[in-house]
């Protein structure tokens, strides 16, 4: 059972759900903060007039810079250890990855960087997106409640932890952090 410290009310108290035969934390700030957020968040880009986040980077670069690492990881699907659909996941995470790696390349050039961006994924889930993006380079770190059955097939040079998640949790060492949840 996880217990929880509520620093608005000073109390604590057990919050907990049972997802898949796994016990979670429950997550009450996703509807106290995170949809407040993230509303504000969509209401500031729309203001931008954000048209597309295709409209930062190149699509013909994205288009053959996706092919290249679809081909190169596409022997994932034949061994997908997971009861989720290996298509789906794999291609979806060669997808992010791509524009990813496009992004923080034109940055590097932008600002003179020959450091490649560092990361941390919390919530990585079957962390291929990371598994991808550090062998593309990118020194990454992953968290997940829970491991999964692909983690073994990546090798030991990642790096990998089961730990329980707090959305307050912060990497300032790294150049980016994302929740993937």
């Amino acid at each position: 059972m996880f217990t929880r410290f509520n620093s608005c009310a000073h109390e604590t108290r057990n919050e907990n759900y049972i997802s898949d035969g796994i016990l979670y934390p429950e997550t009450t700030w996703l509807g106290s903060e995170l949809l407040s957020k993230l509303a504000k968040w969509s209401t500031e880009i729309m203001k931008r007039e954000f048209k597309s986040t295709l409209s930062l980077i190149s699509v013909a670069r994205y288009s053959k810079i996706y092919q290249d690492l679809k081909e190169k990881y596409k022997q994932i699907v034949k061994v997908w250890p997971e009861v989720t659909n290996p298509e789906k996941f794999v291609y979806e995470d060669v997808a992010i990855a791509t524009y990813l790696l496009i992004l923080w390349q034109d940055e590097r050039a932008e600002r003179g960087l020959l450091k490649k961006q560092s990361f941390v994924d919390l919530g990585c889930g079957n962390g291929l997106l990371v598994h991808i993006l550090s062998n593309e380079g990118h020194p990454g770190k992953e968290i997940d409640v829970r491991r999964r059955k692909i983690w073994d097939m990546y090798g030991s040079q990642m790096c990998l932890e089961e730990n329980a998640l707090s959305p307050n949790n912060l990497y300032p060492e790294v150049d980016f952090n994302w929740k993937s949840f």
